[in-house]
């Protein structure tokens, strides 16, 4: 609900043109997050036993590659600007490279909260990040700071996490590095990491060719419509998803009880998730008008096909 509360108050202060910006900047670079984890966040979860080595292994590796995804990202800057015919995008997207190597350092302690099935952590995390990172984000669009507000958001989200993480999970590396650490998660890993990959190719080329083409405000328009639309679709299987895949990879051995709670986590989302969509489609115009405001009219028929689609 503050997730949803805190966009539509910036999507009020701030113009789509601002978030078409970051939307352009996020369809190339932000196959960076998936980089980042290479699946190992999940290959921790599934596995039986873990010792304090492969976790300082794995953190030690996940940071360095959190430098390099930053260092990558910083120099192709350039790029994405020349790339887009925008030259503000540079300087934009060097700064948000920051949060790929912060990111980094939360890995281990967020996958160690999920294998011990603390979600109560995970939420006040969770919590935590967004309603930091929401006033600094507003405080910087009353005063005119424009998309530079939601790039300091992006930034103040992720720098907290970082922290909350870390004082939930009470962990903390040793000065430890052993490649021989990884292997046995490399096996596991990759194919996530490459099922990720394809994923989130699926998802952000549609922005990534409509911010190329059609330009700022209307990626901004577009990307709004889908971030409002998967708000109770995504976020909803999201959460099923994470205590699932937790509380499943105990009973691994077990496949007739995974089968069965896989078909009734199936079940739940196909009762629950209809009814918001039959809302946003024959509500759109409405809800756009009263919740976004005038400047955001596009997004109500984009609603009304994206929920149609959603339902199918």
């Amino acid at each position: 609900i503050f997730l949803f509360t805190s966009g539509v108050i910036l999507a009020r202060l701030l113009t789509p043109s601002d978030f078409g910006k970051v939307a352009m900047i996020t369809a190339i670079v932000g196959f960076s997050s998936v980089l980042v984890d290479f699946g190992f966040g999940s290959s921790i979860i599934n596995k039986k036993s873990l010792t304090k080595n492969e976790l300082s292994s794995l953190f030690w590796f996940n940071l360095i590659l959190g430098l390099l995804i930053t260092c990558s990202v910083y120099c192709t800057s350039n790029f994405i600007a020349r790339f887009y015919k925008i030259e503000s995008l540079a300087i934009l997207t060097k700064y948000l490279s920051l949060s790929y190597l912060i990111l980094s350092l939360s890995i281990i302690g967020n996958s160690l909260l999920k294998r011990k099935l603390d979600f109560k952590s995970l939420f006040k995390i969770k919590l935590g990040s967004v309603i930091i990172s929401f006033v600094v984000g507003v405080v910087l669009a009353v005063t005119g700071f424009g998309v530079w507000s939601l790039v300091a958001k992006n930034i103040v989200a992720v720098v907290a996490y970082v922290f909350l993480v870390f004082l939930y999970s009470r962990w903390l590396p040793s000065f430890h590095f052993n490649f021989s650490d990884l292997k046995v998660h490399f096996s596991y890993s990759f194919p996530i990491f490459w099922n990720k990959s394809l994923n989130y190719i699926a998802r952000n080329l549609d922005n990534l060719l409509i911010g190329k083409n059609f330009g700022t405000s209307t990626l901004g328009v577009y990307n709004k419509s889908y971030s409002f639309l998967k708000l109770p679709a995504f976020n909803f299987t999201l959460v099923i998803h994470n205590i699932m895949f937790s509380h499943l990879s105990r009973h691994k051995d077990d496949k007739s009880y995974v089968t069965l709670k896989f078909i009734e986590m199936v079940i739940i989302i196909l009762l629950i998730l209809p009814l918001p969509m039959f809302i946003l489609y024959y509500q759109n115009m409405f809800i756009v008008r009263y919740v976004f405001g005038i400047q955001w009219i596009e997004m109500a028929p984009i609603l009304k096909y994206f929920s149609l689609s959603q339902n199918i």
